[in-house]
């Protein structure tokens, strides 16, 4: 009789995850640019803290967390998020699930928790009373909370967060009329600008440091609705919609500057200095007039300078999709797709885009839409419908489908997005967008073998107890790493394990 001595260890997690998590608020990050968007340093903010962790357990027996996108690959312990100190959200706000492994299995279970993160105005991550807006923009002592009507908040606009260089937000008052301030005095450094709690309070300020050059122009674009040159209030910014292109004192030397917000900052000391500005937008425009340039724009000392260049709109429908992918396609892991719908046109549209996923793959489910739209779903993907998308908005979804393992490496996944043109589409070459990518993966050939060779011979044995030991070799000859390597191999009934 001969015996195989072999060892299992099994990981196992929860099918179900715990609850959402104990103390921990939503990581919230000021949305400086209004676009939904922020990197989240996941690893800083979400400390070792789960819901399910065992009696007498402690941090040390788990390994590192874990951040994953989805539940489903939480608990499988796949498709980490490879640099979690610096993530993109890609839907606002969005769920993360956290997932912590125990180093030894006789801890317990796998831990799942899930948190939210969310780019926001008015987000307070700390609780410490103050926005992160309002920490962001260079409050110094985030646990002295501020008086929300004189700092970091614009009366005629709450929504949108004052700079906390704004003249209100600064005591500028200079008693001995030495030319510096009395804050600056107090602090003992002549080249910032300084915060007084409460304003004027120079006896027993709270003095909060903010470095403010202010001497730098602020150049926006803006949609003319009326033709009258001027920037109104009911009049929309489009910086972020082109480029700016600046000359330097005439030297003829082209700079571009792109903006990710609503105007874009040019910063110099020397007061001489002078530029020409020209806005360009990103894509071919139909429906709007070259901009006029500025020209010899100067430096202001002690104030920003904001200019703004008018766009003149011609009466047009353009919308313009387009698509990307998350990470490329795997046998047996979910596959997302964005699906990206702009109104590139001038006046406000409203229509439909069908979505048709490649028949290889399995559509799961649409997620991100706005309020205004609705999602049919259909055999073979969805129609998203969207109304009234105003000029410059972008419609954004996200797509979540899943690759059956039985997809081949190298086969060729393509999804498509159309927009069934309404009457007066000036450009239908935009109208349609897709994502095409190869199905990549891990592909593990492997071979087993008893050290005897080929054939195990009864008269080779001394004793009838002796053990068989094999080797099991395995290579990855895919096109990607593997994620979760097991092995498992079945007894043959007449052997002792």
């Amino acid at each position: 009789m001969c015996f195989i001595a072999f060892s299992l260890v099994a990981f196992s997690q929860n099918d179900i995850a715990p609850p959402e998590p104990c103390g921990i608020n939503t990581y919230s990050l000021c949305d400086e640019n209004e676009d939904d968007m922020e990197v989240f340093n996941l690893v800083e903010f979400y400390p070792f803290n789960f819901c399910g962790l065992p009696p007498n357990a402690t941090p040390m027996d788990y390994h590192p967390t874990t951040f994953h996108l989805t539940q489903e690959e939480a608990q499988n312990g796949v498709n980490a998020i490879p640099n979690p100190e610096s993530y993109t959200n890609i839907i606002n706000p969005q769920k993360i699930y956290r997932r912590a492994e125990p180093i030894d299995p006789v801890t317990g279970n796998a831990l799942i928790d899930s948190d939210k993160i969310e780019a926001s105005l008015t987000g307070d991550s700390d609780g410490d009373g103050l926005t992160d807006c309002e920490e962001t923009l260079g409050i110094d002592d985030p646990n002295t909370p501020l008086d929300p009507s004189t700092y970091g908040v614009n009366p005629s606009n709450p929504s949108n967060p004052r700079s906390a260089c704004d003249p209100i937000d600064i005591d500028t008052s200079d008693t001995d009329a030495d030319g510096l301030t009395n804050c600056e005095e107090i602090t003992g450094n002549n080249s910032i600008h300084t915060v007084c709690e409460p304003e004027g309070n120079i006896t027993n300020p709270v003095i909060r440091n903010i470095t403010c050059e202010n001497k730098e122009i602020r150049v926006y674009a803006f949609l003319d609705l009326n033709s009258n040159g001027i920037f109104d209030k009911d009049e929309q910014l489009i910086s972020s919609s082109g480029s700016f292109t600046y000359e330097l004192n005439d030297d003829g030397i082209e700079r571009n500057v792109s903006s990710s917000g609503d105007y874009i900052t040019i910063l110099d000391d020397l007061l001489s200095n002078s530029y020409d500005i020209t806005f360009n937008f990103n894509d071919d425009s139909n429906c709007y007039m070259p901009s006029n340039d500025l020209k010899n724009l100067l430096i202001k000392l002690g104030s920003i300078g904001d200019y703004y260049i008018p766009i003149t709109t011609i009466s047009c429908r353009d919308i313009s999709l387009s698509m990307r992918s998350y990470r490329a396609p795997r046998p047996g892991f979910i596959y997302l797709n964005f699906l990206h719908i702009k109104n590139s046109g001038s006046i406000p549209t409203s229509g439909s885009v069908e979505f048709i996923h490649d028949s290889l793959i399995e559509f799961i489910e649409v997620q991100g839409k706005s309020s205004t739209s609705s999602i049919t779903l259909t055999p073979t993907g969805f129609i998203l419908n969207f109304a009234n998308l105003q000029p410059f908005i972008i419609e954004s979804v996200s797509i979540w489908m899943h690759v059956p393992p039985s997809v081949s490496l190298g086969e060729v996944i393509t999804n498509t997005a159309m927009y069934n043109a309404t009457p007066g589409e000036v450009d239908t070459t935009n109208d349609t967008a897709s994502v095409t990518e190869t199905v990549i993966g891990a592909y593990d050939p492997n071979d087993k073998m008893e050290t005897h060779g080929e054939d195990i011979l009864y008269d080779d044995f001394i004793t009838s107890n002796e053990y068989l030991y094999y080797t099991v070799r395995f290579q990855n000859v895919g096109t990607a790493e593997a994620i979760t390597v097991r092995i498992e191999d079945t007894l043959d009934v007449l052997l002792d394990a």
